[in-house]
Formats: C-alpha cells, structure tokens, sequence
C-alpha cells in the first residue's frame, strides 16, 4: 500500500507569501462584498470583484475557484510523484 500526503494550508502559505508565483493579487480579503465579514448566503446580492481569478477568498472564508484549482493541481502533482512515479 503507498499512501500520498497533501497539505493544502502549506499550499494556502506559499499562495499568500508569494502570490505573484500563482497569478495572483489579492490575499487580504475575498471577492464578494467587503471581503471580511461576508460569506456564503451572506454574499446573495452583493458585488463582487471583477476578476476572482486575482484572488485567493471568494468570500471571507473560502477559496476562489482558482485557487481550489492550485491546490488540486498540487495535490495531483504530488500523488503523480509520490504514488505513481516509484
């Protein structure tokens, strides 16, 4: 049996500390709303930011598409190396 290991907050880190590695810009607040409080049902009818891509929160607490995209993207990577590459 292997067993493949990710750690999507190291992954949330390294975003937030070098966000220019994932294209990004925004890592202080999310996209819908004010960026701090709102989250979920909360952000119904709100404005959002024009391009969610920049940004590593949707909301006050999840990610963004891309940046679930970033941590899946590693997690794959990481089963490829860990898993299927021995």
């Amino acid at each position: 049996m292997k067993i493949g290991f990710v750690d999507p907050y190291a992954i949330f880190v390294d975003a937030m500390n070098n966000p220019q590695k994932y294209g990004l810009e925004e890592i202080s607040k999310g996209c819908c709303g004010t960026g701090t409080i709102e989250y979920g049902d909360s952000c119904k009818g709100m404005d959002t930011c024009k391009d969610p891509s920049k940004y590593v929160f949707w909301d006050a607490v999840h990610p963004t598409e891309k940046m679930y995209k970033i941590i899946a993207d590693n997690a794959v990577a990481a089963a490829n190396k860990n898993l299927f590459m021995k």
